[in-house]
């Protein structure tokens, strides 16, 4: 990273990361939450697109549980995976894959599989719980800026 970018920069890929995961978690235990409590219309609407309600069931709770783990930033990779295939199934089935009607699934689904590769990063339970960490996403050089570069 040049000096002319630390200067404007706050270069803290874990800070972003952290962002991330909390927006996506808002979103999708919000998504979730909605589905669990209007369950009798959740079953419905999967029932119009040929699925059993177990599906129904799956996708809220899998929305509502997922949403707080990613917030919390435990089981991320795994997290990731559900959302992706949740999102894509919704592009495939709701959206028919029209894109001026499924915009917002698929920044779900990319940013879901962005998380799965990247990680939590170290502002993470799961983090947390790593002894010895070495992994790429806390001890990158450079990742945090340890003092603010001078500008001329």
């Amino acid at each position: 990273m040049t000096q002319s970018c630390k200067a404007w920069c706050l270069c803290n890929r874990n800070a972003g990361l952290l962002i991330i995961r909390v927006i996506i978690g808002v979103v999708f235990t919000y998504h979730g939450y909605t589905k669990i409590t209007g369950m009798f219309g959740t079953i419905e609407f999967f029932k119009m697109l040929g699925l059993s309600p177990f599906f129904a069931y799956f996708v809220a709770y899998a929305e509502f549980i997922g949403g707080i783990l990613m917030i919390l930033g435990a089981f991320t990779g795994i997290v990731g995976i559900v959302f992706a295939t949740m999102m894509f199934f919704a592009i495939m089935l709701v959206k028919k894959f029209e894109y001026s009607q499924s915009e917002f699934e698929l920044v779900l689904l990319v940013v879901s599989v962005g998380l799965v590769f990247t990680g939590a990063g170290k502002y993470a339970v799961q983090h947390f719980f790593k002894k010895g960490c070495k992994c790429d996403t806390c001890h990158v050089k450079g990742a945090v800026m340890k003092e603010p570069a001078k500008m001329m």
